[in-house]
């Protein structure tokens, strides 16, 4: 007896789906499947591998980004032909993910000069995809371009008032800049908005130390 899916274990859905694939070994449906629940297991090679399978069987564009965005991941250099693929379809210009997933394979590999462009052109393309201004933020802060990281995380607060992540880089941007009371502010709206913000807690903490 297969055991309920209210107590099913990560482990159990596995069994439960290489069960299916016994029967089935070309069902793309339960490949795909596997892929997701292995990357949520931490087992990335297994997920590309499985998802690779589920691909080779029926090459949807959702399938495809799920293989893409692990591939990035792991910065492996298919996730850019495989979203490259995807874009030269897309004539209207609209799709972001795959954009935003080159964004993070060139970010992986250190490539921050193709990585800030590949997010500057998801948000020419949707200026509300607040993680693009995020990604491209980091980048130009480990670059160590705080007055320009700074304007990045700005317009993503800008973008999303309730998102605590940009108001904490801010904080980090303001600190770097020695201008600690509107880091302190930053700091203070983050836990604001998540007062499970522990980072942003023991910045608040670190400033006021005498």
């Amino acid at each position: 007896m297969l055991p309920s899916a209210k107590f099913m274990t990560p482990t159990d859905s596995l069994a439960q789906l290489d069960t299916r694939l016994k029967g089935d070994f070309t069902s793309f449906e339960a490949w795909h499947d596997k892929g997701m629940l292995l990357a949520e297991m931490k087992d990335t090679a297994g997920a590309i591998e499985a998802l690779e399978m589920s691909f080779s069987l029926q090459p949807l564009e959702t399938i495809g980004m799920s293989l893409a965005n692990l591939y990035a991941e792991v910065g492996n250099e298919r996730a850019i032909s495989l979203c490259d693929a995807m874009l030269k379809k897309d004539t209207a210009h609209v799709l972001t993910d795959a954009v935003f997933t080159k964004g993070i394979y060139y970010s992986k590999v250190h490539n921050g000069n193709m990585a800030i462009a590949a997010f500057e052109e998801c948000i020419r393309r949707d200026w509300k995809f607040v993680e693009a201004y995020m990604e491209k933020g980091i980048i130009l802060y480990d670059k160590k371009d705080f007055t320009a990281a700074l304007k990045t995380f700005t317009l993503a607060s800008t973008v999303n008032s309730t998102y605590p992540d940009a108001c904490f880089w801010m904080g980090r941007c303001y600190e770097n800049l020695e201008r600690i009371k509107e880091a302190e502010d930053s700091y203070k709206k983050a836990l604001a908005l998540d007062n499970s913000f522990t980072e942003a807690a023991q910045a608040i903490k670190r400033i006021n130390m005498p």
